[in-house]
């Protein structure tokens, strides 16, 4: 009896070591996929792609610019990454624009900034393409 009962819980056992994970057939959705373009005023566009959960795309520092606009529910008007660090007043607008969704809302944000510092400390690593 201990014997059948010995056998039966050792295939138990490697029945459960070697099924697949259910979780590794599931597919997320992504949290985030976003289009991303920045224009200064003497450059051209520069576009690129971040997409959030997991964090990645054509962008330069995809997981910290998902962390800031976490911060923030993918509300870009409400960045305010550095709000401590002063920039000069000179102009040399940067224009920004953001398209895709976040968390199954729609992001169709665009804006400009004055200076290239005032465009950092707003958006930190966001626009980073």
């Amino acid at each position: 009896m201990f014997r059948k009962m010995l056998i039966g819980a050792f295939g138990i056992s490697v029945a459960v070591v070697c099924a697949p994970a259910a979780s590794a057939h599931h597919v997320l959705p992504q949290s985030a996929a976003l289009v991303l373009t920045v224009t200064g005023a003497d450059s051209p566009a520069v576009t690129g792609t971040l997409q959030c959960g997991p964090a990645g795309g054509k962008h330069r520092k995809p997981a910290a610019a998902c962390r800031e606009l976490s911060l923030v529910d993918g509300d870009f008007d409400k960045l305010n990454v550095d709000p401590d660090r002063a920039c000069t007043l000179q102009y040399d607008p940067v224009h920004v624009t953001a398209t895709g969704h976040w968390k199954g809302k729609k992001v169709d944000f665009a804006t400009s900034y004055g200076n290239p510092c005032q465009f950092a400390v707003t958006t930190g690593p966001v626009f980073a393409v």
